[in-house]
């Protein structure tokens, strides 16, 4: 006889949907299915999150800015590229398979090629579930998250038609009398906000506005203390709040994602935004390569974001932390890695070889 109360509904843009945890407020795609699993669904409208890798000889939080881009070209929402070289940015970005335009047909031609090369195992096994390192695709989720492939460049006619309408802006410093480098980028940024705001006052629903920006405090940006950059974190945050319908992506060099800056740097960073993860890759240690041959580095979480709540939903609905499936409240959260393989970047349970070097088996 008694009914709970559930919230109203909320209208959703293309690529996004309503928070597991907290239906009134949205969360779009990070362009990376296993990334936004381990986030709880994906990156929450009006939050922001950081991307750290502490690997000098590596390149991954580029690449997961691509993703980020990419994402939000094909689903029609604002991107705004924070960077001196945005543009060969946006033009190296990823793509996927058969797609012309953002409203053209995916064909995942992979999943049949796995259907193919099926491996047969004996008949008592087939009904058991296969083991899974990973979160798997399905084509239900592709119009959330598309199935972007490494192997494929955005077409330079469709990064033309973006810039031309609008929906791509690039955003970098403009020497103004009196205002410092952070407070113009800010400025900007808070008017591309307000100018889709003002465009969209009478529709129902506001485009999404992705903000990316690739790399804070490189030399580009000129010589900026801790302090500064942990006031630009805390500007950008509170900003963000002021509209529900933005997002923001933030990475930082390799030398500024370790905690050798100062005490407790990293943690600084994390309280500072609303979610933080680094990649620290095996490049700069030989020894880890050769232990975890078929991962590139360790996946590492500072923060989760928590929309309208005290707890992440990730501790509920995270496949890869394992939280809500392990028996004693633990989770995976600190046995996670990731991959670059030829098509596609994934994270997934870290694991060892069955085989240790030639004739040893490990467990």
């Amino acid at each position: 006889s008694f009914k709970r109360k559930l919230p109203s509904s909320t209208t959703s843009y293309p690529g996004t949907r309503p928070c597991p945890s907290a239906p009134s407020i949205l969360i779009s795609s990070s362009g990376i299915p296993s990334l936004d699993d381990v986030l709880g669904g994906g990156i929450p409208l009006s939050h922001s999150l950081l991307v750290l890798s502490p690997d000098s000889y590596s390149a991954y939080a580029s690449l997961v800015h691509k993703y980020f881009i990419a994402q939000g070209l094909i689903n029609s929402h604002q991107v705004c590229v924070v960077d001196p070289h945005a543009k060969q940015l946006v033009d190296s970005c990823m793509w996927v398979r058969g797609t012309l335009g953002p409203s053209s047909s995916i064909a995942d031609d992979e999943q049949e090629a796995d259907r193919g090369d099926k491996i047969k195992i004996a008949w008592r096994y087939e009904s058991m579930r296969q083991f899974e390192t990973t979160v798997s695709h399905s084509q239900a989720e592709e119009e959330y998250c598309r199935p972007f492939e490494l192997t494929q460049q955005i077409p330079p006619h469709i990064v033309d038609k973006v810039s031309e309408s609008g929906q791509l802006s690039l955003i970098w410093y403009h020497s103004t009398q009196g205002i410092s480098r952070l407070q113009s980028i800010l400025q900007r940024i808070d008017d591309v906000l307000s100018r889709t705001r003002a465009e969209h006052s009478k529709a129902t629903t506001v485009p999404p506005v992705r903000i990316s920006i690739p790399s804070l405090a490189s030399p580009h940006w000129g010589d900026l203390d801790p302090s500064t950059i942990l006031r630009f974190l805390q500007s950008l945050k509170r900003l963000l709040r002021q509209y529900s319908f933005a997002c923001a992506m933030i990475s930082l060099p390799a030398h500024l994602s370790r905690d050798s800056v100062e005490e407790g740097w990293i943690r600084k960073l994390a309280w500072l935004s609303d979610s933080c993860v680094s990649f620290a890759a095996f490049s700069g240690d030989p020894s880890l390569e050769d232990l975890f041959p078929r991962h590139h580095g360790l996946f590492h979480i500072h923060r989760l974001p928590t929309p309208h709540s005290l707890v992440p939903p990730s501790d509920r609905f995270s496949q890869l932390r394992g939280i809500a499936n392990s028996a004693n409240g633990g989770g995976g959260e600190n046995n996670l890695a990731f991959k670059s393989t030829r098509k596609r970047l994934v994270i997934e349970t870290l694991h060892l070889d069955v085989d240790g070097g030639i004739s040893e088996r490990r467990t």
